[in-house]
């Protein structure tokens, strides 16, 4: 038998100084046919295939040979059944006995090769049964994978359209919006390119060796894998810049459960698939990796648990902060002058965050003490790109308030006409129940709340002579007076 262990353990001396190249490997398991007539014509040209990987294909330097690879559908292979089980070690003796000699294998493929002039038995010598198999073991697989993409592409795509607030003040956000839309070329490429092989076979049967072309080879899965990566780029992209400047979003946080889910899956697979032995062994291997994933997602959750108990420890009900100089900062002292004795209790200036939509998002803090009363507000500012960007912000902000698909979490929004005309403004809203304001103005966009302490009743609404002070003030600021 001269099979992969065999012929490894005999490159360990004489091939440890073979010249070896890489190539990409861009093929799908449905271009089998295009794969043999990619190996003979390397074969030719001094070059034999040794391994296949994900992303790469090994090649060792050889005397240029004639010869004829052919790859069969193995029917013992599957997601969770190792390479190298009992079964398929007997089914490539077989094969060796009939003059084929075995070279590797990839998911469901073995992959064989003869001297050319050989005139040998084929691998399969019932054709639809053979057909049977491709369909069973390669298409389908294929179709449902593209098929679950697809749909996940799309679902997510449609669903960053409905609700286009959310990922505006953000980086990742607006890279999903913006950018992740590019997914639909390669996940519908690859959609037809599994519709279209069904049907060919349909019609005419599997496909003889064939020349590679766009839709049967490396080019097709180059432009997937470009499109891909190049996504891939724009949202590490993102998730380093809301690391930077974006801290309070906890992408690498929020992302961690999805990144290893991908990893622990990813690690399974190829671990039945080399080391795994027995039919079994998939089996055992994906338990220990989903006790594994459970014990570190248990860990990270007391590990963030943690950190929000430090946050709230470290929260200062004295802290009085310098009013930052990037930012415009509103006089809350002369604007509630007219309610009696006033003490300043507590003021902050979070930044809340930026994007490539909204250069600039911050907020503005106070809690006043009046006549022995507690007085908070909070005045959140987005400047934004464009009045497209103010006014999806604003309409989010809304319907999240205003409980969304349960509308009686929400607080009750009312639009004021007779204010938007006075104030000679795009949009202007405010609640009923207590002191809420939004106001949008061209590329800008404000977010006026008073609050309540845990435990008390709310907070009186402003009195007008206050609310208009504030709005003259901060639309005066911003040049629209």
């Amino acid at each position: 038998m001269f099979g992969k262990k065999d012929r490894n353990r005999n490159e360990k001396s004489a091939g440890a100084k073979r010249q070896r190249k890489r190539v990409y490997w861009g093929y799908s398991i449905l271009d089998y046919k295009g794969m043999e007539a990619y190996f003979e014509k390397m074969a030719g040209e001094g070059w034999m295939l040794e391994k296949i990987g994900e992303l790469w294909a090994t090649f060792y330097r050889e005397t240029p040979k004639d010869l004829q690879f052919s790859i069969d559908v193995f029917e013992g292979s599957g997601i969770l059944t190792p390479e190298e089980t009992e079964e398929a070690r007997e089914y490539r003796e077989l094969c060796e006995k009939n003059g084929w000699h075995f070279v590797t294998s990839i998911k469901e493929l073995q992959i064989f090769y003869a001297p050319a002039k050989e005139n040998l038995t084929p691998l399969q010598t019932d054709e639809e049964l053979e057909e049977n198999l491709a369909r069973k073991k390669v298409w389908r697989k294929d179709f449902s994978t593209s098929i679950l993409v697809f749909l996940l592409t799309a679902g997510l795509v449609i669903f960053t359209r409905i609700r286009p607030a959310h990922q505006m003040d953000e980086y990742m956000g607006n890279i999903i919006y913006f950018f992740y839309p590019l997914m639909l070329i390669p996940t519908i490429i690859a959609l037809i390119r599994s519709l279209l092989w069904i049907r060919k076979v349909k019609r005419q049967g599997l496909p003889e060796k064939e020349v590679e072309t766009f839709f049967t080879g490396r080019k097709r899965q180059l432009l997937i894998n470009v499109i891909a990566t190049l996504v891939l780029g724009f949202l590490i992209l993102g998730i380093v810049l809301d690391t930077l400047y974006n801290p309070h979003a906890n992408t690498l946080s929020s992302l961690f459960p999805a990144l290893l889910g991908i990893t622990v899956g990813t690690t399974i697979r190829l671990t039945i698939q080399k080391i795994g032995k027995k039919k079994d062994d998939g089996i055992k291997f994906v338990i220990i990796g989903f006790l594994v994933m459970f014990m570190i997602l248990g860990g990270f959750h007391y590990y963030r648990e943690l950190q929000i108990e430090s946050g709230i420890g470290d929260w200062d009900p004295n802290l009085i902060e310098e009013i930052p100089g990037d930012i415009e900062a509103y006089s809350m002292e002369r604007i509630l002058d007219s309610m009696g004795e006033l003490e300043l209790k507590r003021r902050t200036f979070p930044v809340l965050g930026q994007s490539f939509a909204v250069p600039k998002h911050y907020a503005q803090y106070e809690t006043w003490e009046v006549e022995g009363r507690k007085w908070e507000v909070g005045i959140r500012t987005y400047e934004t790109r464009s009045p497209w960007v103010a006014e999806n912000i604003a309409e989010g902000y809304l319907d999240f308030q205003m409980g969304g698909i349960l509308p009686w979490l929400g607080e009750n929004w009312g639009e004021m006409e007779d204010l938007k005309e006075a104030w000679d403004v795009d949009a202007f809203y405010m609640t009923e129940g207590y002191p809420a304001i939004l106001i949008k103005q061209d590329t800008h966009l404000w977010i006026i709340e008073g609050t309540h302490r845990v435990g008390e009743d709310p907070i009186e609404k402003m009195k007008a002579p206050e609310i208009e002070r504030l709005i003259e003030e901060i639309l005066g600021k911003h040049h629209y007076l």
